[in-house]
């Protein structure tokens, strides 16, 4: 029983995994072929810059490090 329990916990943890390594990519894709050609031609200010990467992918990067976090935190629950 402690073994199937233990295997779930593992199974919720990957699952995160896997959704923050998704989460990633998709932010570093958003990042390369949409945000930043756009601020090439626009031009703006460096606080316009910081504000539309961070705006663009700061959501992105943070929801992925959360699963980051769970799926270490349900490795550790099971080691």
């Amino acid at each position: 029983m402690q073994l199937i329990g233990n295997l779930g916990i593992l199974g919720f943890g990957f699952a995160h995994l896997v959704l923050g390594a998704v989460l990633l990519a998709t932010g570093y894709r958003t990042l390369t072929k949409e945000i930043i050609p756009r601020l090439i031609e626009a031009r703006p200010s460096v606080g316009a810059r910081v504000g539309a990467v961070l705006g663009g992918v700061g959501w992105t990067v943070a929801v992925a490090l959360f699963c980051f976090l769970v799926a270490g935190r349900a490795a550790q629950m099971v080691l």
